[in-house]
């Protein structure tokens, strides 16, 4: 109002304004800017400033007042106001000042109220507020300054669910996205002696869901597998364990022939033939007596030396390709029976050379065995491990090619038991019925001919035949002896051209409870080679 700045060497002393002052910034009722004192002097007239440094006597003073006055209103007309008084807002003494006047600082000028909104896993929000047309500054609703009023997108929070037809699914706990993964599974290969401890180093590998792996056994000296390999569907987790043996090799000698050889005893074999001291087979010589004593029956004939007794294998035996056999079936008058209890233990019978099956007929039990070489049956009920099964079997693998009539299979040819169904067959053979074309075959990959039910049986070899009723597991379940297919899986060819054909059964009678066709049927016989 006096002055807009004092120099140096001025002073301002005894002044009094009357007129109004406005300005942007530095406006005072006497002084803009003082750089010297400012004494006695009295303001009358308002001071408007619209920025900064606004006051009744000086803006902005960088010495001493003394003794001075404002009477006067100090209007600031802007909501960013930072410094305004009646005196000086500058830092300096006011001695004997008197604040006469007011300080009036105008409001902000709000918009309109912007509502919150939640931040989302990918867009994000705001919490509520107002912004200010003058200061541009945003403002909750008390009035508070809000330095930030984005909330920042959340991004997902995916929960891993449970595994469900080999995928995994992830689902946001936030918005509820999902998407899956395909699930992996571990497979174990346990590689043991027959007392279960090592025998190599385990391994351990990761396979995609219902993807088919081939695991195989170690090559290790003196020694033979029970599976030399094991293919694999992987839907879940899998330990597969692979027993190690060792092996003797017949010479083919010492077989009944009619004459010679006559076995009357078992007191070679080690041993009491009870459930809990076996008669211990651990050379193809144990194995030839126990087929000497079987084959020596009249038909239709048991043996007590076998009947209701028990055996062990101890060692694979290697055949060397010399057909031995241990009883026969050649129709239901005319059969050798084996009814006693025979436990593979893990082991294998290898250089199978036979032309029908290793057992005639089971009205025991044989576990725990696999069987390698070939079978080229003259006769129906051909198969690897028994031609007419009245008992049971468990646990039983066959690689061995398979040529046969009707009702041949992988393991069994023919069966019939009302009580006990068979468990955990399978076949890697190849399975082939001679019949002529249209002629019935009953020809399957694990069995001829399935009756009463049994379960996880599972084929991977291919069948072939001409004839009728042609199945990846079983030729045909019989009529008369219905029951439940279950578990049962087919992952080989079945080469046939005929109508009567199945991945799972040819034909018959029997219920399929959780089975699986994984392999192929094909119109036509494969091309010899």
């Amino acid at each position: 109002g006096i002055t807009g700045t004092t120099k140096d060497k001025g002073t301002i002393s005894g002044c009094v304004n009357y007129g109004i002052i406005s300005g942007r910034m530095q406006v005072g009722g006497i002084a803009g800017k003082s750089v010297k004192a400012i004494n006695n002097c009295v303001n009358y007239g308002n001071v408007t400033g619209k920025t900064e440094r606004i006051g009744g006597i000086a803006g902005e003073a960088s010495v001493d007042i003394t003794g001075s006055v404002n009477n006067a209103v100090v209007y600031g007309t802007g909501c960013t106001i930072t410094s305004i008084d009646q005196i000086t807002p500058s830092n300096v003494n006011k001695t004997d000042c008197v604040s006469g006047g007011s300080v009036v600082v105008a409001d902000h000028s709000y918009g309109d109220w912007v509502e919150a909104v939640a931040a989302t896993c990918l867009t994000a929000g705001n919490v509520g507020y107002k912004t200010c047309s003058g200061c541009k500054k945003n403002y909750d609703a008390d009035g508070n300054v809000i330095a930030n009023v984005v909330i920042a997108a959340t991004g997902h929070n995916y929960v891993q669910g449970d595994v469900a037809n080999g995928k995994i699914p992830f689902t946001c706990s936030n918005c509820g996205d999902s998407y899956t993964e395909d699930a992996v599974y571990t497979v174990t290969v346990n590689h043991l002696n027959l007392d279960g401890t090592v025998a190599a180093e385990a391994e351990s590998f990761d396979v995609g869901y219902n993807e088919i792996t081939t695991v195989y056994a170690k090559s290790i000296d003196g020694y033979v597998a029970s599976h030399d390999y094991v293919k694999v569907h992987v839907l879940d987790n899998n330990t597969i364990n692979i027993y190690y043996s060792q092996v003797d090799v017949w010479d083919g000698t010492g077989v009944w022939n009619g004459t010679s050889n006559v076995a009357t005893s078992l007191d070679s074999l080690g041993g009491s033939g009870t459930e809990a001291d076996p008669y211990i087979i651990d050379d193809a010589d144990d194995l030839v007596l126990i087929a000497n004593i079987v084959n020596s029956l009249a038909a239709k004939g048991s043996s007590d030396l076998i009947n209701g007794k028990y055996f062990k294998m101890t060692k694979s035996i290697d055949l060397n390709s010399n057909p031995l056999y241990i009883g026969g079936y050649s129709g239901w008058g005319d059969r050798r029976i084996f009814n006693g209890y025979f436990d593979g233990n893990n082991c294998s019978i290898r250089g199978i050379n036979n032309d029908r099956a290793m057992f005639g007929c089971i009205e025991g039990s044989v576990n725990n065995l696999s069987l390698y070489g070939k079978v080229n049956a003259t006769d129906s009920n051909g198969a690897a491990l028994v031609g007419y099964l009245r008992g049971q079997v468990h646990y039983i693998t066959n690689y061995a090619d398979i040529t046969g009539t009707t009702q041949a299979g992988g393991v069994i040819g023919n069966l019939e038991n009302k009580t006990t169904p068979s468990t955990h067959l399978t076949n890697y053979g190849t399975i082939k019925s001679t019949v002529a074309e249209g002629a019935w075959s009953g020809t399957g990959g694990v069995m001829g001919c399935m009756g009463y039910g049994h379960s996880y049986l599972v084929n991977w070899g291919d069948v072939i035949s001409a004839g009728l009723q042609v199945g990846g597991v079983a030729g045909y379940g019989h009529s008369s002896r219905a029951g439940n297919a279950t578990g049962c899986y087919n992952y080989g060819k079945i080469y046939c051209p005929t109508n009567e054909k199945g991945q799972i059964l040819g034909g018959g009678n029997h219920t399929l409870v959780d089975c699986g066709e994984y392999g192929e049927i094909i119109n036509t016989l494969p091309t010899e080679e």
